[in-house]
């Protein structure tokens, strides 16, 4: 019997504490979202698109997604995939983008300045 009331004792210390939060704000989660709205980018609507030959490529995941993560972050990219082959010298990149907001030779520009230029593209 002790045993039994010393698990219920326990188990409402636990409860209380847990439920007993002084730091929170009811109205966080109304702040968070809208700092995630303040922060969202505005949607691109690409009116181009571009294949691109990259030497340099060592794999999908981690190059391409560092190449398509610094595309997105111009704000003028829409669409980046890749042709990738593992042992191939030469990929592709097919790229849609706004051509109002960035340009061929910048996008050439970005992916050429990453990881401390690793990537080459072939025109």
């Amino acid at each position: 019997m002790k045993t039994i009331y010393f698990i219920f004792s326990f188990g409402l210390v636990v409860l209380f504490f847990s439920c007993n939060n002084k730091n929170s704000n009811p109205n966080q989660s109304i702040v968070n979202a809208q700092k995630v709205k303040s922060n969202s980018k505005v949607a691109v609507h690409s009116n181009k698109s571009i294949d691109l030959k990259i030497e340099g490529m060592v794999c999908e995941m981690g190059c391409g997604s560092s190449i398509r993560k610094a595309l997105k972050e111009t704000n003028a990219v829409e669409r980046c995939s890749f042709d990738f082959k593992d042992g191939r010298a030469i990929n592709t990149a097919k790229i849609s983008f706004d051509s109002t907001i960035i340009s061929k030779d910048k996008i050439i520009s970005v992916i050429s300045e990453l990881n401390d230029k690793q990537f080459k593209v072939i025109l």
